[in-house]
């Protein structure tokens, strides 16, 4: 289980740790990097050089130029450094923040292919944020019922509304 992500530089998240558990809810105020924060472990594979302006953390020094997401288990950690000017790297390291190798290409294969970890790979690969859009939710919609009569003479309720969202019911006779 990943147990936290450090990210540095990574668009509005300078220095910011992100502690995980079994279930984390994640709540505050618009703009203050709630699905930044997630978006870095849905993005790494795409954080390269040729897009580093884009997810850069505005006004650093030149010598910060560099993006760094760590994704942290119980006995070790794997991070991606992306500079400017070079190739993005994958570091492997142990819980005392040794490095024990590095590879670049994809954060994903390199856990499982390089160093073994596949179960972590692809829980990597299934990752996906997910954000309700509040004006949506609190949305009013109007729900039209649909009735019809099946070949074997149930007949069933079929509640649908603007997002197709469906719910059959069956009525008993």
């Amino acid at each position: 289980m990943i147990t936290e992500i450090r990210h540095k530089n990574f668009k509005a998240l300078r220095d910011a740790t992100l502690p995980l558990g079994r279930f984390t809810l994640i709540v505050g105020a618009n703009g203050t990097g709630k699905t930044t924060a997630l978006k870095a472990l849905s993005q790494i594979e795409e954080i390269d050089k040729t897009g580093i302006e884009n997810d850069l953390t505005k006004g650093l020094n030149e010598e910060k130029n560099q993006i760094q997401i760590e994704v942290f288990w119980d006995t070790f950690s794997h991070r991606r450094t992306v500079l400017t000017d070079q190739p993005p790297v994958n570091h492997h390291l142990d819980k005392n923040q040794n490095i024990l190798g590095g590879s670049s290409g994809s954060f994903a294969n390199s856990l499982d292919w390089t160093y073994g970890y596949k179960s972590e790979g692809d829980a990597l690969r299934r990752f996906r944020v997910f954000a309700f859009d509040a004006e949506k939710i609190a949305e009013a919609t109007t729900l039209k019922a649909n009735v019809e009569i099946e070949s074997d003479g149930k007949i069933w309720l079929e509640f649908y509304g603007e997002y197709k969202v469906q719910n059959r019911k069956y009525l008993t006779s």
